[in-house]
């Protein structure tokens, strides 16, 4: 099945609905979801015989994973070539860009369409300027994030559930403590920040609205929430089909759009103020490609079919046609929001 985003104006009648498991509930409006995609195992456990299926609510524009994994099949899930403290979310793949005459025209034509940039100290100092201000960033891998906000002069302290990504954050001399979104260190709570980031980490909560809750009382009355996560309303989901990288089901339960990552914020104590998008030149990298290729082939030896077009270089100029002049919502494969405090108590 191709996924398919819609999002509809009805308003649920809840009293009509019948009994239905927790996991094909909307987190929002608690309505029944809808099958959406089915995903036939997870291709960086290419032995392990699980399909997942995904639930889509068409009223609240968001979807999560029908099944309920316990504790142990999600730390199984991380025990896989998967390193949060590299670079930026597309790292361990190639990120060249194409060689060839066509290639580097396609390059060109998709360079046009910047979107917003990615938080590096350039966007810090612009964006909270150079006065000291108190910074944590939950789920922080490595520390490039708050290696940027250091280097802009910011007082730095970051949260990472992961051994690995907090040894290599401490190698840079970064404040790392042991946790997670839903489960905060014991003594973070005490704190209070002029900016908390999350940076492609609510998809990977059961509870997100937790999590926001969480972040909500970390944040300074006057702070800012930077919330980002992959956008599912991307033309190039509805491209890759299953194959679309951005998925990575089983790490990823919760599927976000614009709308619906507002709404979930608006729950949880925030006021969105601001949403960008980002994230277009690299759905047509090399590296990208080739991973998207390799999803492909994988989801076509478990359940026999996938799109044709996924992980195709030359079908890569439709794709061009269909986004470059599309609306952002469509274009870029990650959404990003900028968050106040709201007025009423969670």
């Amino acid at each position: 099945m191709e996924p398919s985003i819609t999002v509809s104006n009805r308003k649920p009648d809840r009293r009509s609905q019948a009994p239905s498991p927790e996991g094909t509930r909307c987190l929002l409006c608690d309505w029944n979801l809808i099958p959406w995609l089915r995903v036939p195992g997870d291709w960086r456990r290419p032995t392990l015989g699980v399909s997942y299926g995904v639930g889509w609510c068409p009223d609240c524009a968001l979807g999560r994973l029908e099944s309920r994994l316990s504790a142990d099949e999600i730390e199984a899930a991380y025990r896989v070539p998967y390193v949060p403290h590299t670079p930026s979310p597309t790292s361990g793949f190639d990120q060249s860009r194409s060689r060839s005459l066509l290639g580097r025209l396609r390059d060109r034509l998709v360079g046009w369409r910047v979107g917003a940039p990615e938080i590096d100290a350039s966007w810090v100092r612009r964006e909270f300027g150079e006065r000291p201000l108190d910074v944590c960033e939950i789920g922080c891998g490595g520390g490039r994030i708050l290696e940027a906000f250091r280097s802009a002069g910011h007082r730095v302290i970051g949260v990472e559930p992961g051994a690995e990504a907090r040894e290599f954050a401490h190698a840079k001399d970064l404040e790392v403590l042991e946790g997670s979104a839903e489960s905060l260190p014991a003594a973070l709570p005490t704190r209070r920040f002029d900016v908390v980031v999350m940076h492609h980490v609510l998809e990977h909560c059961e509870n997100p609205i937790k999590a926001l809750e969480n972040a909500r009382g970390l944040v300074r009355h006057d702070g800012v929430l930077v919330l980002e996560t992959p956008n599912n309303e991307a033309a190039s989901l509805r491209w890759a089909g299953p194959a679309w990288p951005w998925l990575d089901i089983p790490r990823h339960l919760q599927f976000f759009t614009a709308s619906s990552l507002q709404r979930i914020c608006e729950e949880a104590g925030f006021e969105p103020w601001r949403t960008d998008f980002r994230g277009y030149a690299r759905q047509f990298q090399v590296g990208w490609i080739e991973l998207e290729q390799r999803i492909a082939c994988f989801v076509r030896e478990r359940r026999g079919s996938a799109p044709r077009r996924a992980g195709s270089d030359v079908g890569r100029w439709v794709l061009l046609a269909l986004t470059l002049l599309a609306p952002p919502r469509r274009r870029y494969d990650s959404v990003r929001l900028l968050a106040r405090p709201s007025n009423r108590t969670c």
